[in-house]
């Protein structure tokens, strides 16, 4: 019976020495040929130096003269709203961005909503900024004006979220 118990146990150190299952960071065997390099024996009679490896050609003719300026190629992109190659980082910026804004006041037209306006002031330069329904402002575009708040559509590079920008309540002890 001892002998049934331990085949199972031995079967499995053969197989495991058998497959290389040893310590797992041992190292390789060292390779005894490398850094050994085949060498041809030139024949008797023969110059012994290897023949020159082939070298490259430069064109004479792009190389500017001394003291010319380097003209570098330019690229112009003709298609589509955006050029791709264009930082979106660079042109998003290009507004004020949603958490500088306050609303200042609010022009709503009950006959015509579309024709409402709001008047929007940057906390950070102080600029003041009138805008209308579908107007946009960096980032973000007016979806929509009522009469003590603005929708904005914020992209935020592929997604689009909505924010309401409200007019706060004079502070103090107005009733």
């Amino acid at each position: 019976m001892a002998t049934r118990a331990s085949s199972p146990a031995v079967l499995l150190l053969a197989l495991l020495a058998g497959c290389g299952g040893g310590a797992p960071d041992a190292a390789p065997a060292p390779d005894p040929t490398a850094g050994v390099e085949d060498v041809a024996v030139p024949p008797a009679g023969t110059s012994a130096t290897p023949p020159a490896a082939p070298s490259r050609r430069i064109d004479e003719s792009l190389i500017p003269a001394p003291g010319q300026p380097i003209v570098r190629e330019t690229y112009a992109y003709a298609g589509g709203p955006r050029d791709p190659f264009e930082s979106a980082l660079d042109r998003a910026n290009t507004g004020p961005e949603f958490p500088d804004l306050d609303l200042v006041g609010v022009y709503y037209i009950a006959r015509a909503p579309s024709t409402s306006v709001a008047v929007l002031r940057d906390r950070l330069t102080g600029k003041k900024y009138t805008v209308r329904e579908g107007d946009r402002l960096g980032r973000m575009r007016i979806a929509s004006i009522r009469p003590k708040d603005v929708t904005f559509t914020i992209d935020d590079y592929g997604t689009e979220r909505q924010e309401t920008l409200s007019i706060r309540k004079p502070e103090g002890n107005s009733p």
